[in-house]
């Protein structure tokens, strides 16, 4: 005899991925999202989550896709991807494609330029 249904809840959901990691604090926010200092809570170590907001299951397919690329690139002037996934918030309904990359302290490249400009002038 098979044994009855019985419907899933968010509350019986498996854990999101996130769990591991501790949110420690914004870095900046973007057109697409908005990056986040994280510490890994299993391995150690801080990690940068990217979090892209996602209008629709196709947006969703779109920007894992690009990841999953970009989670190849294998270079030392580039920055590694080292996990992407997608996640669903239950609470608000919200799908996004998140990407944890290494935390590099100096700050961004945007910044960098703008102070070795200043530095020359």
């Amino acid at each position: 005899v098979p044994a009855p249904f019985v419907p899933r809840t968010a509350l019986d959901a498996p854990a999101s991925k996130l769990s591991r990691y501790d949110m420690v604090r914004e870095l900046g926010r973007g057109t697409f999202g908005v990056a986040t200092l994280v510490r890994d809570s299993e391995a150690g170590g801080f990690a940068v989550l990217k979090r892209i907001d996602c209008a629709s299951l196709e947006d969703a397919n779109d920007a894992l896709q690009e990841a999953s690329a970009l989670s190849r690139v294998r270079s030392s002037h580039v920055l590694g991807i080292r996990e992407h996934f997608l996640d669903y918030d239950p609470r608000d309904g919200t799908l996004s494609v998140c990407i944890l990359t290494d935390y590099c302290a100096g700050g961004d490249l945007a910044g960098r330029v703008h102070a070795a400009r200043a530095a020359r002038a």
